[in-house]
């Protein structure tokens, strides 16, 4: 038998190898793009990172006018700090308040706002400081004959003649009189000694004085008369609102 082979036509290598070239050039190129889109999709563009994370919307920066402000109110936490909450808001703008440190800002502020109050609080913390160790010491130097020394002599005699003046009504009941004078004028002297260190405490503890105790003390005796002056602002305008309702249109107009 006799096969008969077909014969293959020939293709030629120039055919084959340009096709392979071009299939071989386009993957080449889609590879890249993936790699390319691969590398720019990092983590937090990826869908995980959108679903972990939520996504905020950049806040803008406040004014720095509104931003002292907001630090300045932050401290306004008392009721006289609300009562005086536009004289508060004036502080943001003020150039000495905001170049004091942040320790004596409170007294700078109790200066601006209410200098009176800053100085009676002294006045009256200095005689508070003052009369209280004044009477302990007596007490102390009396009782257990104490003399304290290094004491001037000037501010001692000075003492024994206030003590010996104060104590013309003096019972012998109560005790010896020239000892009861010589404590005195101890005690007078020691607090004579210590005046600086008096006047120092009563500047430090002024503000908290006059925003705790001064302004509850002044708020509380207001509140009687401000209930007698709402009730007579009630009925004056009770009285303005029924006047203005009888008044006929053609006078009102």
């Amino acid at each position: 038998m006799m096969f008969r082979l077909s014969l293959l036509k020939p293709i030629s290598t120039f055919k084959i190898g340009s096709h392979n070239l071009n299939y071989l050039k386009l993957n080449y190129t889609k590879n890249i793009t993936k790699f390319q889109i691969l590398q720019n999709r990092n983590f937090s563009n990826s869908l995980i990172s959108n679903l972990i994370y939520k996504r905020t919307t950049k806040i803008k920066k406040a004014p720095e006018s509104m931003e002292q402000e907001r630090k300045v109110l932050k401290d306004a936490k008392t009721v006289s700090d609300l009562e005086d909450i536009e004289k508060i808001k004036s502080l943001a703008n003020n150039k000495y308040y905001q170049k004091t440190p942040l320790l004596l800002k409170p007294y700078m502020r109790s200066i601006l706002l209410r200098p009176a109050g800053f100085i009676v609080s002294i006045a009256i913390l200095q005689q508070f400081l003052s009369i209280i160790p004044f009477l302990i010491l007596w007490y102390i130097y009396d009782q257990y004959k104490i003399t304290p020394p290094l004491l001037p002599d000037n501010i001692v005699v000075k003492g024994i003649e206030l003590m010996h003046n104060g104590l013309i009504n003096w019972d012998d009941s109560q005790g010896d009189k020239h000892n009861a004078e010589l404590a005195g004028a101890n005690a007078y002297a020691t607090i004579r000694v210590l005046s600086p260190l008096i006047w120092i405490s009563a500047i430090l503890f002024a503000p908290f004085f006059d925003q705790y105790v001064l302004r509850s003390l002044t708020r509380v005796i207001k509140r009687p008369f401000n209930k007698v002056f709402n009730k007579l602002n009630l009925k004056k305008n009770i009285n303005n609102s029924s006047d203005s309702k009888n008044i006929p249109p053609e006078v009102k107009n």
